[in-house]
């Protein structure tokens, strides 16, 4: 009896993990979106975008592309993976403060980082 306890528990365990494990990775997409209106709670979809890059940044996978939908000023982003940032056609922006830079990239480890910006302004 106590050996198949201990088995079952092993079971809930490993499946308990794995379900974490899935649900993890199933909160990162392969593109996301930005918007004016959008919220950086939202899951950075098309219908519920978020607002920043760097909400977007969070919750792309690494080598996804972040999609602007509207003009906007999207904020300063810290960029630490390969990524795609498109604004084409949507005037869309980052405003940084004087003090700070509206892009930084930060290539920590091995693994090279490739970054596109497309129809990106900066201004300060």
């Amino acid at each position: 009896m106590n050996k198949l306890r201990s088995t079952l528990s092993a079971l809930l365990f490993v499946g308990i993990s794995l379900a974490f494990t899935s649900l993890a990775q199933a909160q990162l997409a392969n593109r996301t979106w930005v918007s004016g209106v959008g919220d950086d709670v939202n899951p950075c979809s098309r219908t519920q975008p978020c607002k920043t890059f760097a909400g977007a940044i969070a919750k792309t996978v690494a080598g996804g592309e972040i999609d602007a939908l509207d003009p906007g000023g999207y904020g300063s982003v810290i960029i630490t993976k390969s990524i795609t940032i498109d604004g084409s056609g949507t005037l869309a922006s980052i405003l940084a403060s004087p003090a700070g830079a509206g892009i930084t990239i930060n290539s920590i480890g091995p693994t090279p980082v490739t970054v596109r910006l497309r129809g990106i302004n900066m201004a300060l």
